[in-house]
């Protein structure tokens, strides 16, 4: 390698980390901005006020998803590929965006594959591929649509289809849909960086991504191939995975659930929408602090709701400590971060099966979670 080369990496993986350092610090004032915006919406308001506080929450999505593609963009260069099980790799995923997709009235099927293969890849920059294009396909269903994700083993590639039953693609866009900066969705809800800087992800993995409309005779929607040459990896037989069940979490008694981040702003956030549905609340402002309460607590927290970056004891450290002394808390932990493609966020959720939500998020995500644990169809929002 030439030293210009060198230079050029070295310069790379300082912009990835300053704009990854600068992600969580712009990710957290959003998360705020959206709760309290959110939270003051809840509430019945003239409609002056109802119009500002949706401008205002818009435009927090509208900066989250800028976030999320300049770190899709910066990661897209110079990665390191390794073996990944694709078994792996889709529980993860179904763990991270079923809530995303439910806040968007969407249904999401993740069918895995009985016979697990390995693929040399950067994991977290096939990861944020696949995110765009659920999501993508999930806003295009709308309410009561169905998106499923799948996988197929060809002979020289491993294809991952993300697959909708939504109106398509019109025949003007299609050609388009890659192209940088291009997008049909609203002012303030993308950005068109999504699909071509996922494309430049798939290919710097020397494969390819496509996208098409489904004939009208297999119904509808519109379908994206993401394909990545096959690894040399042996391929081994995995049990079908049958849905894990709901844990019982909350009884019908007072809740109590424990927040924990540096960020005053979203604890208070969080807190009012948990005291507005009749939780009783304890804040932590670091992991040390949420340690102390729990050791502490005379009554078990129903959800434990966690940062992921915080000052003091590192994320793996508080983990570690949780298994240790409160290994019932991890059954009812939400993660929440502003960068779930960070190596030590990714390294947590592959190992264990708490929650995860990416910050910005919105309280229907966080609801979405609480019920599936509760079991109760009522929703804590108004």
């Amino acid at each position: 390698m030439y030293r210009s080369d060198e230079h050029r990496l070295e310069r790379l993986a300082a912009v990835g980390q300053l704009v990854s350092s600068v992600a969580h610090e712009l990710n957290n004032p959003l998360s705020a901005i959206l709760l309290f915006a959110e939270d003051l919406l809840s509430a019945e308001r003239n409609p002056e006020e109802t119009e500002a506080l949706t401008i205002i929450a818009q435009q927090a999505r509208r900066s989250r998803a800028i976030v999320r593609d300049l770190l899709a963009y910066v990661r897209s260069r110079d990665a390191i590929h390794a073996p990944t099980s694709v078994h792996n790799l889709l529980t993860q995923l179904s763990r991270e965006l079923s809530p995303q997709v439910a806040t968007l009235g969407a249904w999401l099927n993740i069918e895995l594959p009985l016979l697990d293969t390995e693929v040399a890849m950067d994991r977290t920059g096939i990861e944020q591929v696949l995110v765009n294009l659920v999501m993508n396909a999930a806003q295009a269903t709308g309410g009561g649509g169905h998106v499923t994700v799948r996988v197929a083993n060809e002979a020289s590639h491993v294809a991952f289809e993300v697959l909708d039953d939504g109106p398509g693609i019109s025949a003007e866009v299609l050609p388009h849909i890659f192209d940088p900066f291009f997008t049909t969705k609203p002012s303030g809800e993308g950005t068109g960086l999504g699909l071509s800087v996922s494309r430049g992800v798939v290919q710097q993995h020397g494969g390819t991504l496509t996208g098409e409309n489904l004939s009208t005779r297999s119904g509808g929607g519109a379908r994206f191939i993401v394909r990545l040459p096959r690894s040399a990896a042996v391929e081994r037989s995995t049990e079908p995975q049958a849905p894990a069940p709901p844990v019982d979490v909350a009884p019908p008694t007072m809740r109590r659930v424990l927040i924990i981040d540096d960020e005053r702003a979203i604890r208070r956030g969080l807190s009012r929408f948990f005291t507005r549905a009749g939780w009783t609340v304890v804040e932590a402002e670091n992991a040390e602090d949420a340690l102390v309460r729990l050791d502490q607590a005379t009554e078990r927290f129903d959800v434990v709701i966690s940062d992921a970056r915080m000052p003091g004891i590192p994320l793996g450290e508080f983990h570690a400590a949780l298994e240790a002394r409160h290994p019932d808390v991890l059954k009812r932990l939400v993660l929440c971060s502003g960068d779930l493609q960070s190596p030590d966020v990714t390294g947590l959720i592959a190992r264990t099966d708490c929650a995860v939500l990416q910050k910005p998020f919105e309280f229907k995500a966080l609801e979405s979670i609480i019920q599936q644990w509760t079991k109760e169809p009522e929703r804590l929002t108004a």
